[in-house]
């Protein structure tokens, strides 16, 4: 139970309290267990096992290191390392506040930026290599789904289509699509006169192999083609293309978020307005982390107790990473060796 705490909310070994804590035996009721993680959450190393979950579950890991031309000048490693000290801190700000973890995720203006960064989200004025908190343009940057760590696809070119999936494969709204035939074939690049955004509409129309899943990707995808591939505000895309982020989202299952929508940055506002799917999926991406594999239907009842923890407290995480250890799973799984 020491090294579950340990692990779960720390990323490392147990403490010495957590220690004596499991050698006197009182590690074993759930009340027990519930005043451990209520101290461990308080201390500055939960920050740290918090990040270790939101990293994977927003695959940071996955931000290339380098860019190829003509983006290769600008993306250096200082830059991508100021990119995710940036999206740290921005995760920080709202998971670690008393309420309101997932408005703040979907729709907050504030953002840090160094001088390494602040060109790139469109910030003057801000010298040196210290993380400095600022007010990002509102039509501009809206949460953590307009920051530049959600350009880690690809190291050439934005690519509509994966950050789309981003969004719906566990870090937004949209039903998660299912894997890609086998067949697809590599994307091509637009000749000239022709946008990246009509190409990839032109290489997924396809009525029976594509459309299915690519008339929910593409709108959300293309919501987000007013960034490049290192996350800058463009107007201009990567073909020398007007960009057009027009679009009718499709298939959500919200009639909130079924509707025209012309940017990103007005996205977020009826996503934060219903974000109840994003907190379920919160939520389960969590317990998964906790449980080291998939959700099931066996799970239904700690997830609901969850997910109305977070609702109850108006959207404290901490309180739900308490709740975690209070699960079914948690208390009474077996350790199979």
């Amino acid at each position: 139970m020491a090294d579950r705490l340990s692990f779960l909310l720390w990323s490392t070994t147990p403490d010495d309290a957590l220690l004596a804590k499991a050698a006197g035996g009182t590690l074993t009721t759930p009340a027990q267990v519930q005043a451990e993680a209520t101290r461990m959450i308080a201390d500055p190393k939960a920050k740290q096992g918090v990040r270790y979950f939101y990293e994977q579950w927003m695959h940071l890991p996955d931000l290339p290191l380098s860019k190829t031309a003509p983006f290769n000048t600008l993306y250096t490693t200082a830059l991508a390392a100021s990119i995710k000290a940036s999206f740290d801190l921005q995760m920080d700000d709202a998971l670690w506040a008393d309420k309101g973890a997932v408005t703040a995720l979907l729709t907050s203006r504030d953002v840090y930026v160094d001088a390494n960064l602040a060109p790139i989200m469109g910030v003057a004025g801000v010298t040196g290599a210290t993380m400095q908190k600022v007010q990002a343009n509102p039509a501009q940057r809206a949460g953590i789904m307009t920051h530049p760590a959600s350009w880690r696809s690809s190291r050439r070119r934005t690519r509509a289509t994966p950050s789309s999936v981003a969004s719906s494969c566990g870090q937004g709204p949209v039903p998660a699509a299912p894997d890609p035939p086998a067949n697809v074939p590599p994307f091509v690049a637009p000749g000239p006169g022709v946008s990246v955004r009509t190409q990839f509409e032109t290489l997924t129309a396809d009525k029976v192999s594509c459309q299915p899943c690519h008339m929910r990707i593409n709108p959300v995808g293309f919501l987000f083609e007013a960034y490049d591939t290192i996350g800058r505000f463009r107007t201009i895309d990567d073909n020398n293309q007007p960009v057009n982020t027009n679009v009718t989202i499709v298939g959500t299952g919200s009639t909130a978020l079924d509707v025209a929508t012309s940017n990103a940055t007005q996205f977020r506002r009826p996503l934060g307005a219903n974000d109840s799917a994003v907190s379920s999926c919160m939520v389960s991406q969590v317990y998964r982390f906790m449980a080291k594999r998939k959700v099931s239907p066996d799970d239904t009842t700690d997830l609901d107790k969850l997910t109305a923890t977070f609702t109850s407290s108006g959207q404290s995480f901490k309180q739900v990473l308490v709740a975690l250890t209070q699960s079914e799973v948690f208390l009474n799984r077996l350790t199979v060796k």
